[in-house]
Protein backbone atom coordinates (compact mmCIF):
# COMPACT_ATOMS: atom_id res chain seq x y z
CA UNK A 1 0.00 0.00 0.00
CA UNK A 2 2.69 2.57 0.56
CA UNK A 3 4.20 1.62 -2.62
CA UNK A 4 0.86 2.55 -4.29
CA UNK A 5 1.01 5.89 -2.13
CA UNK A 6 4.72 6.69 -3.43
CA UNK A 7 3.49 6.00 -7.23
CA UNK A 8 0.82 8.27 -7.01
CA UNK A 9 2.71 10.98 -5.22
CA UNK A 10 5.18 10.44 -8.17
CA UNK A 11 2.87 10.66 -10.88
CA UNK A 12 0.99 13.57 -8.92
CA UNK A 13 4.47 15.79 -9.02
CA UNK A 14 5.09 14.97 -12.64
CA UNK A 15 1.84 16.25 -13.63
CA UNK A 16 2.05 19.53 -11.75
CA UNK A 17 5.43 20.06 -12.84
CA UNK A 18 3.78 19.08 -17.22
CA UNK A 19 1.56 21.90 -16.34
CA UNK A 20 3.86 24.37 -15.06
CA UNK A 21 6.22 24.12 -17.74
CA UNK A 22 5.68 24.01 -21.73
CA UNK A 23 4.58 20.19 -22.31
CA UNK A 24 5.43 18.41 -25.52
CA UNK A 25 1.45 18.53 -26.54
CA UNK A 26 1.83 21.94 -27.63
CA UNK A 27 5.55 22.44 -29.01
CA UNK A 28 5.73 22.08 -32.94
CA UNK A 29 7.80 19.72 -35.29
CA UNK A 30 11.12 21.53 -35.55
CA UNK A 31 11.66 23.79 -38.34
CA UNK A 32 15.08 23.65 -40.07
CA UNK A 33 15.45 27.81 -41.98
CA UNK A 34 16.62 27.53 -45.66
CA UNK A 35 20.45 28.43 -45.76
CA UNK A 36 20.53 32.02 -48.06
CA UNK A 37 23.36 32.47 -50.09
CA UNK A 38 22.15 35.43 -52.20
CA UNK A 39 19.42 36.06 -49.85
CA UNK A 40 16.89 35.99 -52.56
CA UNK A 41 16.25 32.27 -52.43
CA UNK A 42 12.89 31.47 -51.32
CA UNK A 43 12.21 30.77 -47.20
CA UNK A 44 10.58 27.78 -45.95
CA UNK A 45 7.28 26.80 -47.56
CA UNK A 46 4.77 28.00 -44.98
CA UNK A 47 4.05 25.71 -42.11
CA UNK A 48 0.38 26.22 -40.56
CA UNK A 49 0.29 26.47 -36.60
CA UNK A 50 -2.87 26.60 -34.73
CA UNK A 51 -3.97 26.73 -30.78
CA UNK A 52 -7.04 27.85 -28.64
CA UNK A 53 -7.93 28.78 -25.57
CA UNK A 54 -7.47 25.35 -23.82
CA UNK A 55 -3.84 25.26 -25.01
CA UNK A 56 -2.29 26.60 -21.73
CA UNK A 57 1.50 27.01 -21.94
CA UNK A 58 2.11 29.57 -18.90
CA UNK A 59 -0.08 28.71 -16.13
CA UNK A 60 -3.56 30.06 -16.48
CA UNK A 61 -3.25 33.02 -18.11
CA UNK A 62 -1.41 32.50 -21.76
CA UNK A 63 -2.16 29.81 -24.54
CA UNK A 64 0.18 29.22 -26.88
CA UNK A 65 2.63 26.83 -29.09
CA UNK A 66 6.13 26.49 -28.85
CA UNK A 67 7.62 25.70 -32.34
CA UNK A 68 11.61 24.63 -32.49
CA UNK A 69 14.17 25.75 -35.06
CA UNK A 70 17.18 23.88 -35.64
CA UNK A 71 20.29 26.59 -36.53
CA UNK A 72 23.02 24.73 -37.62
CA UNK A 73 25.62 27.93 -37.42
CA UNK A 74 26.48 31.56 -36.06
CA UNK A 75 24.10 33.58 -38.03
CA UNK A 76 20.62 35.54 -38.36
CA UNK A 77 17.44 34.17 -38.83
CA UNK A 78 14.80 35.66 -40.76
CA UNK A 79 10.78 34.89 -39.47
CA UNK A 80 7.75 35.79 -41.26
CA UNK A 81 4.31 35.25 -39.65
CA UNK A 82 1.44 35.48 -41.42
CA UNK A 83 -2.24 35.49 -40.11
CA UNK A 84 -4.94 33.04 -41.29
CA UNK A 85 -7.45 33.76 -38.78
CA UNK A 86 -6.26 35.54 -35.51
CA UNK A 87 -8.67 36.15 -33.17
CA UNK A 88 -6.29 37.41 -29.75
CA UNK A 89 -2.82 38.87 -30.58
CA UNK A 90 -0.15 36.75 -30.83
CA UNK A 91 3.39 37.76 -28.61
CA UNK A 92 6.27 36.39 -30.39
CA UNK A 93 9.01 35.49 -28.30
CA UNK A 94 12.84 33.23 -28.88
CA UNK A 95 14.22 30.99 -26.14
CA UNK A 96 17.48 28.94 -26.31
CA UNK A 97 15.41 26.38 -24.18
CA UNK A 98 12.86 24.51 -24.53
CA UNK A 99 10.76 25.31 -21.31
CA UNK A 100 11.33 28.81 -22.45
CA UNK A 101 12.91 30.13 -19.21
CA UNK A 102 15.80 32.11 -20.86
CA UNK A 103 13.83 34.27 -23.22
CA UNK A 104 16.39 35.79 -25.57
CA UNK A 105 14.76 38.00 -28.11
CA UNK A 106 11.19 39.76 -28.27
CA UNK A 107 9.89 39.91 -31.94
CA UNK A 108 7.32 41.97 -33.20
CA UNK A 109 3.51 40.60 -31.92
CA UNK A 110 1.38 39.71 -34.80
CA UNK A 111 -1.90 41.77 -33.57
CA UNK A 112 -5.65 41.36 -34.18
CA UNK A 113 -6.14 42.48 -37.72
CA UNK A 114 -2.39 42.45 -39.10
CA UNK A 115 -1.47 40.34 -41.75
CA UNK A 116 2.38 39.53 -41.19
CA UNK A 117 5.47 40.51 -39.36
CA UNK A 118 9.04 40.03 -40.20
CA UNK A 119 11.83 39.53 -38.11
CA UNK A 120 15.50 38.88 -37.00
CA UNK A 121 16.90 37.50 -34.30
CA UNK A 122 20.75 36.31 -34.29
CA UNK A 123 22.43 33.33 -32.91
CA UNK A 124 26.00 32.96 -31.73
CA UNK A 125 26.57 29.12 -32.09
CA UNK A 126 24.59 26.34 -33.47
CA UNK A 127 21.60 24.54 -31.79
CA UNK A 128 18.05 24.02 -31.26
CA UNK A 129 16.27 27.76 -29.99
CA UNK A 130 12.21 27.84 -29.62
CA UNK A 131 9.84 30.35 -30.89
CA UNK A 132 6.99 30.88 -28.50
CA UNK A 133 3.80 32.07 -29.34
CA UNK A 134 1.23 33.07 -27.43
CA UNK A 135 -1.66 34.53 -26.47
CA UNK A 136 -3.31 35.91 -23.35
CA UNK A 137 -6.74 35.03 -22.05
CA UNK A 138 -7.33 34.47 -18.15
CA UNK A 139 -7.94 31.16 -17.22
CA UNK A 140 -9.10 30.04 -20.99
CA UNK A 141 -12.49 31.94 -20.35
CA UNK A 142 -12.89 33.57 -23.77
CA UNK A 143 -13.31 31.12 -26.52
CA UNK A 144 -10.77 31.63 -29.66
CA UNK A 145 -8.46 30.04 -32.20
CA UNK A 146 -5.33 31.76 -33.71
CA UNK A 147 -4.38 29.96 -36.90
CA UNK A 148 -0.87 31.37 -39.10
CA UNK A 149 1.88 30.21 -40.51
CA UNK A 150 5.64 30.63 -40.58
CA UNK A 151 8.34 30.97 -42.72
CA UNK A 152 12.37 30.80 -42.28
CA UNK A 153 15.63 31.51 -44.14
CA UNK A 154 18.58 31.74 -42.50
CA UNK A 155 21.92 34.52 -43.09
CA UNK A 156 25.50 32.48 -42.30
CA UNK A 157 28.38 34.54 -41.56
CA UNK A 158 30.35 32.16 -44.53
CA UNK A 159 32.67 33.75 -46.45
CA UNK A 160 31.06 34.04 -49.96
CA UNK A 161 32.31 33.72 -53.67
CA UNK A 162 30.65 37.10 -55.56
CA UNK A 163 31.28 36.88 -59.29
CA UNK A 164 30.54 40.48 -61.70
CA UNK A 165 26.75 41.83 -61.59
CA UNK A 166 25.99 39.55 -58.68
CA UNK A 167 24.03 40.79 -55.19
CA UNK A 168 24.49 39.43 -52.02
CA UNK A 169 21.92 40.07 -49.38
CA UNK A 170 23.17 39.77 -45.78
CA UNK A 171 21.73 40.37 -42.12
CA UNK A 172 24.31 42.48 -40.22
CA UNK A 173 23.45 41.99 -36.19
CA UNK A 174 26.50 43.89 -34.85
CA UNK A 175 28.69 46.12 -36.18
CA UNK A 176 31.30 43.87 -35.05
CA UNK A 177 30.48 41.03 -37.99
CA UNK A 178 32.59 40.32 -40.77
CA UNK A 179 31.33 40.05 -43.73
CA UNK A 180 34.08 38.40 -46.32
CA UNK A 181 33.06 38.11 -50.17
CA UNK A 182 36.12 36.45 -52.61
CA UNK A 183 36.12 37.56 -56.31
CA UNK A 184 37.97 36.12 -59.05
CA UNK A 185 38.56 39.00 -61.91
CA UNK A 186 36.98 38.14 -65.29
CA UNK A 187 38.47 41.31 -66.97
CA UNK A 188 41.29 43.32 -66.54
CA UNK A 189 40.18 46.69 -65.27
CA UNK A 190 37.71 48.03 -62.49
CA UNK A 191 35.75 46.66 -59.67
CA UNK A 192 33.18 48.41 -58.00
CA UNK A 193 30.81 47.56 -55.09
CA UNK A 194 28.08 49.26 -53.69
CA UNK A 195 26.87 49.14 -50.48
CA UNK A 196 23.31 50.72 -50.16
CA UNK A 197 23.54 51.34 -46.32
CA UNK A 198 22.41 54.56 -44.49
CA UNK A 199 24.22 53.80 -41.32
CA UNK A 200 27.48 53.07 -43.64
CA UNK A 201 29.58 50.51 -44.27
CA UNK A 202 33.99 49.66 -44.01
CA UNK A 203 35.33 47.86 -46.67
CA UNK A 204 39.31 46.06 -46.46
CA UNK A 205 40.03 45.01 -50.01
CA UNK A 206 42.76 42.36 -50.05
CA UNK A 207 45.15 41.85 -52.92
CA UNK A 208 47.65 39.15 -53.59
CA UNK A 209 46.89 38.90 -49.39
CA UNK A 210 48.22 42.64 -49.04
CA UNK A 211 45.68 45.03 -47.35
CA UNK A 212 45.15 47.70 -50.34
CA UNK A 213 42.68 49.57 -48.65
CA UNK A 214 41.65 48.96 -44.77
CA UNK A 215 38.30 50.12 -43.61
CA UNK A 216 37.58 52.40 -46.10
CA UNK A 217 34.16 54.44 -45.47
CA UNK A 218 31.23 53.89 -47.85
CA UNK A 219 27.55 54.97 -47.06
CA UNK A 220 24.45 56.08 -49.08
CA UNK A 221 23.59 58.73 -46.64
CA UNK A 222 26.60 60.39 -48.20
CA UNK A 223 25.50 59.35 -51.53
CA UNK A 224 28.85 57.66 -51.72
CA UNK A 225 27.88 54.19 -51.62
CA UNK A 226 30.35 52.48 -53.74
CA UNK A 227 34.02 51.78 -54.19
CA UNK A 228 36.31 51.04 -56.94
CA UNK A 229 39.95 49.06 -56.95
CA UNK A 230 41.97 47.77 -60.35
CA UNK A 231 42.23 44.65 -61.02
CA UNK A 232 43.79 42.16 -63.21
CA UNK A 233 41.74 39.37 -65.18
CA UNK A 234 42.57 35.72 -62.98
CA UNK A 235 43.42 37.35 -59.82
CA UNK A 236 41.25 36.58 -56.56
CA UNK A 237 40.97 39.17 -54.12
CA UNK A 238 38.82 39.66 -51.40
CA UNK A 239 36.75 42.31 -49.66
CA UNK A 240 35.92 42.35 -46.17
CA UNK A 241 32.90 44.28 -44.48
CA UNK A 242 32.40 45.72 -41.06
CA UNK A 243 30.32 49.14 -40.10
CA UNK A 244 29.06 50.99 -37.15
CA UNK A 245 25.88 50.27 -36.90
CA UNK A 246 23.36 46.67 -37.33
CA UNK A 247 20.58 46.32 -39.65
CA UNK A 248 17.16 47.38 -37.94
CA UNK A 249 15.47 45.14 -38.90
CA UNK A 250 16.28 45.83 -42.94
CA UNK A 251 19.04 43.33 -45.24
CA UNK A 252 21.90 45.15 -46.01
CA UNK A 253 23.07 44.69 -49.74
CA UNK A 254 26.76 43.53 -51.48
CA UNK A 255 27.23 43.96 -55.03
CA UNK A 256 29.87 43.66 -57.74
CA UNK A 257 30.27 45.29 -61.30
CA UNK A 258 33.54 44.65 -63.08
CA UNK A 259 34.35 47.49 -66.23
CA UNK A 260 37.30 45.84 -68.43
CA UNK A 261 39.92 48.78 -69.18
CA UNK A 262 41.88 48.82 -71.92
CA UNK A 263 45.53 50.45 -70.09
CA UNK A 264 48.23 51.09 -72.11
CA UNK A 265 52.11 51.90 -70.72
CA UNK A 266 55.44 50.68 -71.38
CA UNK A 267 57.66 48.79 -68.93
CA UNK A 268 60.34 51.06 -69.27
CA UNK A 269 61.45 54.44 -70.33
CA UNK A 270 62.64 53.33 -73.60
CA UNK A 271 59.28 51.21 -74.31
CA UNK A 272 57.09 54.60 -73.14
CA UNK A 273 53.90 54.68 -74.83
CA UNK A 274 53.06 58.10 -76.57
CA UNK A 275 50.06 59.91 -75.89
CA UNK A 276 48.92 61.99 -78.87
CA UNK A 277 47.31 65.70 -77.68
CA UNK A 278 43.92 65.79 -76.97
CA UNK A 279 44.01 61.85 -76.70
CA UNK A 280 42.96 59.74 -73.35
CA UNK A 281 45.57 57.09 -72.37
CA UNK A 282 44.04 55.01 -69.56
CA UNK A 283 46.17 52.84 -67.03
CA UNK A 284 46.32 50.07 -63.50
CA UNK A 285 48.40 49.67 -61.01
CA UNK A 286 47.66 47.10 -58.70
CA UNK A 287 49.51 45.22 -55.77
CA UNK A 288 51.53 43.14 -57.35
CA UNK A 289 52.97 45.16 -59.85
CA UNK A 290 56.46 46.05 -59.33
CA UNK A 291 57.79 47.82 -62.54
CA UNK A 292 56.54 51.14 -63.02
CA UNK A 293 54.07 52.70 -66.32
CA UNK A 294 55.74 55.26 -69.06
CA UNK A 295 54.50 57.41 -71.54
CA UNK A 296 55.65 60.22 -73.75
CA UNK A 297 54.51 62.66 -75.20
CA UNK A 298 55.86 65.66 -78.02
CA UNK A 299 54.77 69.47 -77.69
CA UNK A 300 56.26 70.69 -81.51
CA UNK A 301 56.13 74.16 -80.60
CA UNK A 302 56.64 76.79 -77.20
CA UNK A 303 53.18 76.35 -75.82
CA UNK A 304 50.85 76.33 -72.41
CA UNK A 305 50.78 72.29 -71.73
CA UNK A 306 48.27 70.71 -69.17
CA UNK A 307 48.21 67.52 -68.16
CA UNK A 308 45.15 66.16 -66.91
CA UNK A 309 44.93 62.45 -64.49
CA UNK A 310 41.73 61.27 -63.56
CA UNK A 311 41.01 58.12 -61.92
CA UNK A 312 40.33 55.92 -58.91
CA UNK A 313 43.19 55.72 -56.32
CA UNK A 314 44.13 53.93 -53.24
CA UNK A 315 47.26 54.55 -51.36
CA UNK A 316 47.95 57.14 -53.76
CA UNK A 317 50.23 56.72 -56.66
CA UNK A 318 53.70 58.86 -57.43
CA UNK A 319 53.86 60.95 -60.90
CA UNK A 320 57.22 62.06 -62.20
CA UNK A 321 57.76 64.08 -65.70
CA UNK A 322 61.26 63.98 -67.11
CA UNK A 323 63.00 65.79 -70.42
CA UNK A 324 64.27 64.22 -73.17
CA UNK A 325 67.77 63.63 -71.42
CA UNK A 326 66.31 61.78 -68.58
CA UNK A 327 66.05 64.98 -66.42
CA UNK A 328 63.70 65.06 -63.78
CA UNK A 329 61.12 68.19 -64.01
CA UNK A 330 58.49 67.99 -61.36
CA UNK A 331 56.71 65.04 -58.88
CA UNK A 332 53.81 64.72 -57.35
CA UNK A 333 51.18 62.10 -55.43
CA UNK A 334 47.86 61.76 -57.33
CA UNK A 335 45.44 60.75 -54.97
CA UNK A 336 42.16 59.66 -57.68
CA UNK A 337 40.25 61.84 -59.00
CA UNK A 338 40.35 64.52 -61.79
CA UNK A 339 44.14 66.70 -61.47
CA UNK A 340 45.18 69.09 -63.72
CA UNK A 341 49.35 69.53 -63.47
CA UNK A 342 50.80 72.71 -65.57
CA UNK A 343 54.29 71.90 -67.45
CA UNK A 344 56.13 74.25 -66.37
CA UNK A 345 59.66 73.20 -67.03
CA UNK A 346 61.38 75.67 -69.12
CA UNK A 347 58.86 77.85 -69.97
CA UNK A 348 58.26 81.48 -71.19
CA UNK A 349 55.67 83.04 -69.72
CA UNK A 350 53.56 80.14 -69.00
CA UNK A 351 54.40 78.23 -72.52
CA UNK A 352 56.61 75.00 -72.36
CA UNK A 353 59.48 74.69 -74.75
CA UNK A 354 59.62 72.37 -77.59
CA UNK A 355 60.45 68.75 -77.15
CA UNK A 356 59.78 64.99 -76.08
CA UNK A 357 58.51 64.98 -72.41
CA UNK A 358 58.59 61.23 -70.12
CA UNK A 359 56.20 60.63 -67.58
CA UNK A 360 56.48 57.98 -65.10
CA UNK A 361 53.48 56.40 -62.76
CA UNK A 362 54.73 54.12 -59.78
CA UNK A 363 53.42 52.59 -56.40
CA UNK A 364 54.04 55.01 -53.45
CA UNK A 365 53.72 52.18 -51.27
CA UNK A 366 53.36 48.28 -51.61
CA UNK A 367 49.57 48.44 -51.55
CA UNK A 368 49.18 51.56 -54.06
CA UNK A 369 45.99 50.34 -56.76
CA UNK A 370 44.72 52.57 -59.09
CA UNK A 371 42.93 52.62 -62.36
CA UNK A 372 43.68 56.43 -63.92
CA UNK A 373 43.48 57.88 -67.44
CA UNK A 374 45.77 60.58 -68.64
CA UNK A 375 45.93 62.75 -71.14
CA UNK A 376 47.54 65.99 -72.27
CA UNK A 377 46.70 69.24 -74.63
Amino acid sequence: MRKLGKMITLLAATTIMAVGMITTAFAADAITPTEFYYGTEAMTAPQTFSYNNSNFINGKYYQGVVVPVNVTKAGSLKVVTTATSVLKDINIEVYSDAACTNRMEYLTDLKVGSTTVEDYVSFSNAGTYYIKFDSYCYNGEDVYTNTFTVQTGFYTLDAKVIKDGETITYYRNSGEDKYVFNYTATKTGKVTVTLPYSMGSYVTFVDSGKTVCEKKWVSDLTSDSQASFAVKKGKTYKFEVTSNGTSYGKEQSFSLKETAVKAKSGAKRAKAVKIKKGKTVKGIVTAGDKKANWYKFTVKKKKPVTITLDGNVENNLKFTIYNKKGKKIDSTSYYGYKRDLKLTYSTTYGKANAGTYYIKIEKANANSNGVYSIKWK
